[in-house]
């Protein structure tokens, strides 16, 4: 999981080297229209399947690297815990066991909560603080790797991506990688930022000055953080291309902050509101900050 600060980013990848990129979705090449810029960075939608994404994108190698180096810039992310078990209880309900991977896991809470009750567990993290405050906390496997160069020597029932394809520069071969390390029917988990929601708070917050400053702390479009911006359709059409088929979504719960009452409010009231217009549709409109998919791996 990403966790670095974003204006430490920012300004890290203003002079860094760019490259043009196909859409990861559909690979169509220089066929999309500019929607806006933000940090220097251009966020474009592919005029073929209305995907969304920054286009030139940082070398991937570089941003790598601040990714890599940036370890001491860690805050704990022990408020995300209700929402790990959000996630174990939804497929503890699909009665999958086994062996569960989560990569970018952060410091390993949701590790530890599936280690609880019988899941063989997992975890891969780029940042070395986070995994060293991990380790003394819950005390699970975590390795400090790239996914891509990761070889297990088992297959895994369930891998799961929580606050990580956003910014992965080519997540098809994420993908790729998954698949040939699930089992057959195995299931994938991942959580992304709403393209749906943010947008439509961007265009809101160029009309009142009020909203503004909720879109800058929302930060649904924080390049070059968040490489890619997806919505339902899109995220189940790279998944499709990659032979996974969606079985369940929805919105992901808020994690809530013990500092700021107001604030826990605020995002409770969103979270009830939107999952009220999930239900009232029959489970078809999904307009959260977050969503999640699980889907399963197809032969």
């Amino acid at each position: 999981m990403f966790k670095s600060g974003s204006e430490n980013l920012i300004n890290w990848g203003s002079n860094q080297k760019t490259i043009i990129i196909p859409c990861p979705v559909c690979n169509s090449f220089k066929n999309y229209e500019l929607l806006f810029q933000k940090n220097s960075y251009n966020i474009v939608k592919c005029n073929i399947c209305e995907f969304s994404f920054i286009n030139p994108q940082p070398d991937p190698s570089l941003i790598f690297d601040f990714y890599n180096c940036s370890s001491d810039e860690w805050n704990s992310t022990e408020s995300e815990l209700p929402v790990s078990k959000f996630f174990i209880k939804k497929v503890f309900k699909l009665q999958v066991r086994g062996n569960w991977l989560d990569i970018g896991c952060s410091e390993g809470h949701l590790l530890s909560e599936a280690k609880k009750i019988g899941y063989t567990v997992q975890g891969i993290e780029l940042n070395s603080n986070a995994i060293r405050k991990g380790l003394m906390k819950y005390g699970v496997n975590i390795l400090n790797i790239d996914f891509l160069t990761y070889r297990p020597d088992y297959l895994f029932e369930i891998i799961s991506m929580f606050r990580l394809f956003e910014h992965l520069h080519d997540p098809n071969n994420y993908l790729n990688k998954i698949w040939n390390i699930l089992i057959d029917q195995g299931l994938l988990i991942i959580s992304v930022p709403n393209y749906l929601f943010g947008i439509k708070l961007y265009r809101l917050s160029k009309i009142f000055r009020w909203i503004k400053k909720i879109e800058s702390t929302v930060n649904v479009f924080s390049p070059p953080g968040h490489l890619l911006h997806f919505t339902p359709k899109t995220i189940e059409q790279i998944l499709n291309k990659n032979k996974f088929v969606v079985v369940k979504k929805g919105n992901t719960p808020p994690t809530y902050e013990k500092s700021s009452t107001i604030r826990n409010f605020l995002k409770f009231v969103a979270f009830e509101f939107t999952e009220a217009i999930y239900y009232l549709t029959f489970k078809r409109l999904i307009l959260n900050y977050n969503f999640w998919i699980i889907a399963k791996k197809q032969g």
